[in-house]
């Protein structure tokens, strides 16, 4: 676009977009962490079921994580999934603000490079007096 109006414009329009975008990650995220909440509550409680069970079966250490996830997950699945929607969508939504933002900052450097385009005046070079091996020889 060479057009600064259309520029400032879609400017403008980028900057109330960004907005709308910023709002929504906002709610994404709150939705994250509500979901992580619930799932961490689940992991937790079959956290504490394994560790009961491993001490019933005479075993001293602490289940592994990635054994914890699963069983976690076999139980309560809708919890899990709860929390993997709401991680893709925030990460969604971060993706457009960033993109939303690079396009924001591209048309704000194309619209500084016409407001630069226009104050240009073109290079005149001063007359001087002196032969031009004098100027560069620095004989006065």
């Amino acid at each position: 676009m060479s057009n600064p109006i259309a520029l400032m414009e879609a400017i403008d329009n980028d900057a109330v977009r960004l907005d709308e975008l910023e709002r929504l990650l906002g709610t994404c995220v709150d939705t994250l962490d509500q979901a992580e909440e619930r799932w961490l509550e689940v992991r937790d409680t079959v956290a504490e079921a394994l560790k009961d069970e491993m001490e019933k079966q005479g075993r001293k250490a602490d289940p592994a994580e990635h054994w914890i996830d699963t069983q976690a997950r076999k139980e309560n699945r809708v919890a899990y999934t709860n929390y993997r929607r709401a991680k893709r969508a925030v990460d969604k939504c971060q993706v457009q603000v960033q993109a939303k933002r690079a396009a924001m900052n591209g048309r704000q450097s194309s619209l500084k490079a016409l407001a630069d385009e226009a104050r240009a005046q073109p290079y005149q070079p001063s007359p001087s007096s002196r032969p031009f091996g004098e100027r560069w020889a620095g004989v006065r």
